[in-house]
């Protein structure tokens, strides 16, 4: 027997209607400009295997700096300091398989087991290999589903509530989503959105207008950058 939505759908709701379209708009005007450009500097590193072992260690392009995203992996108390090293390595010396990936779905299978399984790699988590996973992909290999973990993964459990439906579980089909958003996202933009924006879906689940604040991880907000919903 299957479970009963959680409550009555509020997606055709005029507020919830707007701010829905505001975090795809805001998203697609000011955020994915800047995760466009730092894949596209992924993308740029030649040869592959170099690639694989810079976006294995967790670094920015620079192949020194670390990806926000993967700070917390050698920091106290998530104590890993061998983690991004040894996933450097693994990826390095699979590249040729890697490159090979003819999808995304594929590409994120094949490092979901390099770094699992009898070649756990502990401190690399669900994060980290959507994270690779899309930054060794571009532009060649994009998600078709929305892949649910951290941030995303709350932020579509508030999203259900509004919908009106079960939670998803482990990626969403892009039919299911509000319609605004398949018109004018695509998969790995609505992770990002989902993450940006989990505390003004909580806020909308709660049934409060969201107060965005910093909250989408602009500076000042969205509303110092000239994107204000009354």
């Amino acid at each position: 027997m299957s479970t009963p939505p959680h409550q009555p759908g509020r997606s055709s709701d005029p507020v919830v209607k707007k701010h829905v379209k505001f975090m795809a708009v805001h998203y697609v005007e000011v955020h994915r400009p800047r995760a466009l450009a730092q894949l596209q500097a992924y993308a740029a590193i030649e040869p592959f295997a170099r690639r694989a072992a810079v976006v294995g260690g967790g670094h920015l392009p620079d192949g020194v700096t670390l990806h926000d995203h993967q700070r917390r992996i050698p920091v106290p108390p998530n104590a890993f300091p061998d983690a991004l090293p040894q996933c450097s390595e693994r990826l390095g010396s699979l590249a040729p398989h890697l490159a090979a990936a003819e999808t995304f779905e594929r590409l994120h299978s094949m490092i979901r087991r390099a770094t699992s399984g009898e070649f756990d790699i502990r401190g690399i988590g669900d994060l980290s290999v959507y994270d690779f996973a899309q930054r060794l992909g571009h532009p060649r290999l994009l998600p078709q589903e929305v892949y649910l973990h951290t941030g995303a993964a709350v932020g579509a459990r508030h999203l259900a509530t509004v919908m009106g439906r079960d939670p998803w579980e482990g990626t969403i089909p892009m039919k299911e989503l509000p319609k605004v958003w398949q018109k004018r996202l695509d998969a790995a933009d609505v992770e990002d959105v989902l993450c940006h924006f989990k505390d003004a879906l909580r806020q909308l689940a709660e049934h409060h207008v969201p107060v965005y604040g910093k909250s989408c991880g602009c500076p000042g907000g969205p509303a110092a950058n000239g994107y204000d919903v009354p």
